[in-house]
C-alpha cells in the first residue's frame, strides 16, 4: 500500500479492520520512506464536471491535431484545470484507459513548462487508438506550442 503526501506532512496513515466489532478501533503505522511518493501534477486539479467541460467547449478556444482536440480558456485560478475526454467510438474501456493514461502521463511530465492559470482540455481522436506514449507526447507538445501555453526555455 502506497500513499501520496504532500511534502512536510505527516506520514502516519490510519487504518482499521473491516469486519465489524472485530477490532478495537483505529491504529496508526508509520510508512516506511520508500513506500511514500511525493504528490504529482502539483499545480493541476482535475476538471471532472460537466458544466466546466461545456463552458471550456463554448468560451475557450480550440486547436486540432491528429491525435488529439485541444480546448483551453483563461482561468482566474493559479493552477491549472486538466480534463481528458476519450469517447466510445474509439474503444471499449481498456482502450480508452490506456489512452487517458497516456495523455496524463505526458501532461504530468510537461506540466513545468506549461504556462498556468489555464483549464485545459484534451479530446482524444480515433487515430489516438493506435498511437504510442511518444506520439502522444509530440501531439500534445505541437498542439500546446500552438496556442501558446508551452513556456520558452528563457521565459518564466
Amino acid at each position: 500500500m502506497a500513499a501520496r503526501f504532500w511534502p512536510g506532512e505527516d506520514r502516519r496513515v490510519e487504518s482499521g479492520c473491516q469486519r465489524k466489532g472485530h477490532c478495537r478501533g483505529l491504529f496508526y503505522y508509520v510508512l516506511p520512506f520508500y513506500l511514500v511518493r511525493e504528490a504529482s501534477m502539483r499545480h493541476t486539479v482535475a476538471i471532472n464536471r460537466n458544466g466546466q467541460f461545456l463552458r471550456i467547449y463554448k468560451k475557450g478556444s480550440s486547436l486540432a491535431g491528429k491525435y488529439l482536440v485541444l480546448y483551453y480558456r483563461k482561468n482566474r485560478k493559479k493552477g491549472n484545470g486538466l480534463g481528458i475526454t476519450v469517447t466510445k467510438k474509439i474503444g471499449k474501456a481498456v482502450v480508452r484507459n490506456r489512452i487517458r493514461r497516456l495523455v496524463k502521463e505526458n501532461y504530468r511530465l510537461m506540466e513545468e513548462s506549461i504556462d498556468m492559470g489555464y483549464d485545459i482540455i484534451f479530446v482524444a481522436r480515433m487515430k489516438a487508438r493506435y498511437a504510442d506514449f511518444y506520439t502522444i507526447q509530440k501531439a500534445m507538445e505541437q498542439l500546446l506550442k500552438q496556442a501558446g501555453l508551452l513556456r520558452k526555455e528563457g521565459r518564466e
